[in-house]
């Protein structure tokens, strides 16, 4: 999920529990949309971030209203890359027989309420990788449009926002949300539990040993390993 964002939950459904403090959003693909009021942090917290330190070191020509609305514009597609990389979760899902009524979004990512679990290693497998997999076309779907918009970019490696300083507000939301959204795929394929690459291991072990709570024993090892790693590392 994610560089600010934490892990993904999709299967972590919160069952029997109704979002008291979600702003319903309506229904895709038969599953609801509800945003937690969390989410307002992180959406404020990348507004800040583009419109007080990016934006102007790529754009010092800009006046403060079109770096506004650009920020706001990219939090607003950033919230939306997270929506579809939880959708993509549910419709394969839905695709293996597995329900999920209801995705909501909050200040960690977001979380899909699944009724039931996967049946099999393939349907547990094929949820997990759905995820990044949207993640990941989607960065590289943002940068093939940035590159189309706005083409060959050239940067100087002693004044690296040089090259960005010509692109429009549209070539710049999409040069930012391409990294960004690949850097979420590939941060969940980690293969450490709950990550979505946890999953991805938990159901190739599933698969391998025929045995769904040894393989979810075996995965959480390696996901605290992980997690163990990261706190050193830091």
């Amino acid at each position: 999920m994610k560089p600010e964002h934490g892990p993904d939950h999709w299967a972590h459904a919160q069952r029997g529990r109704t979002a008291t403090h979600a702003l319903r959003m309506g229904s895709i693909a038969g599953v609801e949309i509800d945003l937690d009021w969390s989410l307002l942090i992180v959406f404020a917290l990348i507004t800040l971030a583009l419109s007080a330190g990016v934006l102007p070191q790529w754009h010092a020509d800009w006046g403060q209203t079109k770096v506004l609305l650009t920020a706001i514009a990219a939090a607003t597609l950033f919230v939306a890359s997270i929506l579809l990389h939880e959708l993509a979760h549910a419709v394969v899902g839905q695709r293996f027989g597995v329900r999920i009524s209801r995705i909501t979004l909050f200040v960690f990512g977001g979380m899909a309420r699944m009724e039931g679990e996967p049946k099999t290693w393939r349907a547990e497998f094929w949820m997990a990788l759905a995820g990044p997999v949207a993640s990941l076309a989607l960065g590289l779907l943002f940068l093939s449009l940035a590159g189309m918009i706005a083409g060959p970019i050239e940067f100087n490696p002693e004044q690296p926002a040089a090259g960005l300083a010509r692109l429009g507000p549209i070539a710049t939301v999409l040069i930012w949300l391409g990294p960004v959204n690949i850097v979420l795929g590939l941060f969940n394929l980690v293969p450490g539990f709950p990550l979505d690459g946890g999953r991805v291991l938990r159901a190739l072990l599933w698969g391998l040993t025929g045995d769904l709570t040894r393989s979810t024993m075996l995965a959480a090892s390696v996901g605290q390993a992980f997690g163990w790693m990261l706190m050193a590392m830091g």
